[in-house]
């Protein structure tokens, strides 16, 4: 017999790569929206369009529907979980997966395990407790669902519209030189195809029952890795490394300058291994080339307003460094 799924979020990156990955193994599939971008995705059941934060409202939507599995990309609060197992049909619900975030763990510069301790980070701000939060009404489980989570660090791929690598690929495109943090900072990457797959397999895994999981590839990455990766796929540019020392002189961070926080995000996998899910196969080289050859299919255009407002003095500074230098 067909599954029943329903999806929350499903136009956006993350959720409209899940919903395609179900439909594509044929599920039968619901999903929720506010219905404010364009589905570009067939062979779904239906498309609710309404705020799942209006219980009311989402409790008309799916009324008389037993669902299976839920699929839950667009909770980012307690109150978003919270109104969705008090609306939705709990009896025949085999698994609740939520895509939670890394932002839920204390600052560390030590690899992140699953057990390690969950708090208020100020590098990722009401994010991360929000995430954590949600996580917690899951883990509490007096709905009586079983629940799987997973913790991903930066998740990029065909179809990201966040400003991360498509700001590298757009520098190369406009002969542009990218300043970046040269610091010893780590930080790992996952694929888009690698969270689907390891997300619709945890659904009939039973160890992954009340469990979480770090969605990531186990392959740390540098800064300067990353934008050299990236170029490799792109085309060559200036690259200009900025030190912690030059930062402290412009009084910047590197978030105004670059796309990223300059955070140590470092998470052990082995759990998905030691739990019979699949590893994330996708690697960093791989996957950027795979994302760029989608980038160079669209009309993606720079966002006017973004957080990097100090990368042009940064630039400069750099550009002045280096001839400086000769």
């Amino acid at each position: 017999m067909t599954k029943n799924v329903l999806v929350l979020g499903g136009t956006a990156f993350v959720g409209r790569a899940v919903l395609q990955g179900l439909v594509a193994r044929g599920y039968t599939v619901d999903f929720v929206t506010r219905g404010q971008r364009k589905v570009d995705v067939t062979g779904y059941r239906t498309h609710h369009v309404c705020d799942r934060r209006d219980a009311e409202t989402l409790r008309k939507c799916i009324a008389g529907v037993h669902y299976d599995y839920v699929f839950d990309i667009s909770a980012y609060t307690r109150h978003d979980i919270e109104v969705v197992l008090h609306v939705i049909e709990t009896s025949k619900l085999q698994r609740y997966v939520f895509l939670s975030s890394g932002a839920v763990y204390l600052p560390s510069q030590q690899l992140l395990h699953e057990h390690s301790l969950r708090g208020a980070n100020p590098h990722w701000g009401r994010y991360g407790l929000d995430k954590r939060e949600a996580e917690d009404v899951l883990f509490e489980n007096k709905y009586n669902v079983p629940v799987t989570i997973f913790r991903p660090p930066y998740i990029y791929g065909e179809g990201n519209e966040l400003y991360r690598e498509s700001y590298f690929f757009q520098q190369v495109e406009k002969g542009e030189a990218i300043p970046y943090p040269a610091t010893d900072t780590r930080v790992q990457f996952v694929h888009i195809d690698d969270v689907v797959r390891m997300m619709l397999a945890a659904v009939t895994n039973e160890q992954a029952e009340n469990e979480a999981y770090h969605l990531a590839h186990p392959e740390e990455v540098t800064w300067e890795k990353l934008v050299r990766t990236c170029t490799r796929c792109a085309g060559e540019t200036q690259l200009l490394p900025v030190s912690v020392e030059e930062m402290a002189l412009l009084q910047v961070t590197a978030k105004q300058f670059f796309p990223f926080r300059d955070v140590m995000y470092k998470m052990c996998t082995d759990k998905l291994r030691e739990h019979g899910l699949p590893q994330p196969r996708i690697g960093l080289e791989e996957g950027l080339r795979r994302s760029y050859d989608w980038f160079t299919r669209q009309a993606f255009q720079e966002p006017t307003i973004h957080a990097m407002n100090e990368l042009a003095r940064v630039t400069a500074y750099c550009l002045q460094r280096e001839r400086n230098m000769r």
